[in-house]
């Protein structure tokens, strides 16, 4: 015991990682990438092609090791993490991801960022994460504002009182309950109301248990009568309260916007809006809004993924919208790899290659399928996919 008094114990430790010392832009470009290559290496290990990173003037891209990128182009590179430009200091994904910060995606592989590597991000990139953030903050503050909505929209047990409406169950209104079944809207029934006397369904724009917007159906409309139509919350308003004073511009917009304040447009889920025309598709897709019509536009600067229905009006608004760099649905591609018939069966008279989402998920049902749907995996901006549309 007395021998080992005197033995001395030497440590040398690394404290590299503790440190945060400054580097320069070429040494902080090249330690991402070979974190990013140990990233695709672990991923990929059998596909030496989604191992390749490729320089570019921004940045590097490669296989998005999120989502796998394609599976039948090992060739594809759809993730991105820009060094330089307006999109400095993020990782970006063109085929179903999004965007997030450098720090999650890295800790998203359970990898860690050194001290040094924080330190050049917080002063080089410090005003792209801000920039992020203040995008959110605006459109969750500014323009989806929930409680002055809240304020406008009108309570709705008193709409189907003084309209004498009923809710929509199997035994008291199965005309409309068969209706709504047909159309897979198999639950959350407190979004619609039905009218008896003129045979109508009521999809109601929520907001909490208030209604903002209503797009009335007809389902046995009269010749020349239209098959539905949109009400606003001013002329809601007018009609209900004989209320007439001015509802704000972004209010009365925002009340033909159905399921908005359903979705989430947080910085942290990283999940791609979807905008469909109508509010029975919106109702069937993850984290969807529905402007209630193919040709209008909602004024709010967001990177949405229109999925429009599949008619020559539809195709036309997709292949703009394509231009303009947003994704949008490539039916083409969906079809394919889910043997979805060209002829639609459930259209009787008209266009019968036309489909939208509900007439999917019917098929689906119909047919006994279940498939579990990635649906950003069938979005594009690129417009040479536009043959898929």
């Amino acid at each position: 015991m007395e021998e080992n008094k005197n033995i001395g114990l030497t440590l040398k430790l690394d404290t590299s990682s503790l440190t945060a010392a400054n580097i320069t832009q070429e040494q902080f470009e090249a330690g991402i990438e070979d974190k990013v290559q140990n990233i695709l290496y672990k991923e990929f290990p059998e596909t030496k092609l989604k191992q390749i990173i490729r320089r570019e003037s921004t940045g590097i891209k490669f296989a998005c090791p999120i989502c796998h990128d394609s599976a039948y182009d090992p060739k594809k590179k759809r993730g991105h993490i820009a060094f330089r430009g307006k999109h400095a200091g993020l990782f970006t994904c063109f085929n179903s991801c999004g965007s997030m910060p450098l720090k999650k995606f890295f800790k998203h592989f359970g990898t860690d960022l050194s001290l040094t590597d924080i330190n050049f991000i917080n002063i080089n990139y410090q005003n792209t994460e801000n920039n992020f953030q203040e995008l959110s903050n605006n459109i969750t503050a500014n323009v989806i504002n929930r409680d002055e909505a809240y304020k406008y929209a009108i309570d709705r047990s008193y709409i189907r009182d003084i309209l004498d409406l009923k809710d929509i169950g199997r035994e008291t209104t199965p005309i409309a309950y068969k209706y709504l079944l047909n159309r897979c809207q198999y639950s959350n029934h407190e979004r619609f109301l039905y009218s008896d006397k003129y045979n109508q369904i009521l999809i109601l724009n929520l907001v909490g248990d208030r209604v903002l917007g209503i797009q009335i159906r007809n389902l046995t409309p009269k010749p020349g009568q239209a098959k539905y139509l949109t009400m606003t919350i001013e002329k809601m308003r007018v009609a209900m309260l004989g209320d007439k004073n001015p509802v704000p511009e972004t209010i009365s917009k925002l009340s033909c916007v159905f399921n908005i304040f359903n979705v989430d447009f947080s910085r942290t889920s990283f999940k791609p809006i979807f905008v469909a025309e109508g509010p029975f598709d919106s109702f069937l897709l993850p984290n969807c809004i529905a402007l209630s019509g193919a040709g209008k536009n909602f004024a709010m600067q967001f990177p949405f993924w229109y999925i429009f229905d599949k008619d020559d009006t539809g195709n036309e608004h997709a292949i703009e919208k394509m231009k303009q760099g947003y994704n949008v649905f490539l039916w083409k591609k969906f079809m394919n790899d889910f043997h979805i018939p060209e002829i639609n069966p459930y259209i009787i008279t008209g266009n019968k290659r036309k489909w939208d989402i509900t007439d999917v998920n019917k098929y689906f049902r119909d047919i006994k399928m279940n498939p579990r749907i990635i649906w950003s995996k069938y979005f594009s901006n690129n417009i040479l996919d536009a043959f898929s549309i």
